[in-house]
């Protein structure tokens, strides 16, 4: 889990089905038939020491989850934005309560919603099968989905700001952990005089590039913005002072 930059989403449907998965398994008591056939060689009163350390097992196991999954509580409202299945407008009804109540200055259309959510699952009828065979994931779905509706001048702005509001959430610290990292590293102690807003812009610049030449692709055919970089428009304007009798340029 801790390999990609997931938002809360997905987290929140591996914590569920990890817990799903444990209660099975504590309900049935499940142990492999390898235990069971060194158990079979024992006497009852040490089978059921062991057994009932299965249990308590178990059930440490599943408190640990509840305890350190209840921050994704509200979560489990927003788990068709996933697009593992068609939408229903019952889960689509509570994500818009949760975001109404989080963003009280967020005006969404209810009407315009329900029409935007038949079309996204007009859509997605025949796409969810083929992305499960590629394991897309949800973020690209939906890029997919937004970019065929504006082509196709089919309204979103809707159903955008309740996507958009689940997957800014992130599901770790990582993300925030490697800005933090990224920072250190350059803004060091040669490097104090970095205004923020020049840090700023080369942290956005190595979060969203992988590599050097993924950044030169981006920047080559970008003819304006090259322009830009090699004019004197980027800094300061010069202001030119006399100091007793002294002409001085500060920029």
């Amino acid at each position: 889990m801790e390999e990609r930059d997931e938002h809360s989403c997905p987290r929140c449907t591996h914590l569920c089905d990890l817990q799903e998965k444990l209660l099975e398994r504590k309900a049935a008591l499940f142990m492999g038939l390898k235990v069971k056939s060194i158990l079979a060689t024992q006497e009852r009163p040490q089978v059921e020491v062991f057994k009932q350390s299965v249990h308590t097992f178990y059930e440490g196991c599943i408190s640990y989850l509840q305890e350190w999954s209840s921050s994704f509580t509200d979560m489990k409202c927003f788990s068709w934005t996933l697009l593992d299945d068609p939408a229903g407008w019952d889960e689509v009804e509570s994500s818009l309560r949760c975001v109404s109540s989080k963003l009280p200055n967020i005006h969404i259309n209810e009407t315009e919603l329900f029409d935007e959510v038949t079309s996204v699952k007009t859509y997605t009828s025949d796409k969810i099968g083929l992305w499960d065979r590629d394991i897309k994931p949800a973020d690209e779905r939906w890029a997919e989905i937004l970019i065929h509706f504006k082509h196709q001048h089919v309204p979103f702005k809707n159903v955008a700001v309740i996507c958009q509001f689940a997957m800014c959430l992130p599901g770790t610290n990582a993300s925030v952990e490697r800005i933090f990292s990224l920072m250190n590293n350059t803004w060091t102690n040669e490097r104090n005089r970095l205004g923020l807003e020049t840090l700023k812009a080369l942290l956005i610049t190595r979060v969203n590039f992988d590599d050097c030449s993924e950044f030169h692709a981006r920047l080559v055919d970008n003819h304006s913005l090259l322009k830009k970089i090699h004019s004197n428009m980027k800094y300061s304007q010069r202001v030119t002072v006399t100091l007793k009798g002294t002409v001085g340029l500060f920029i």
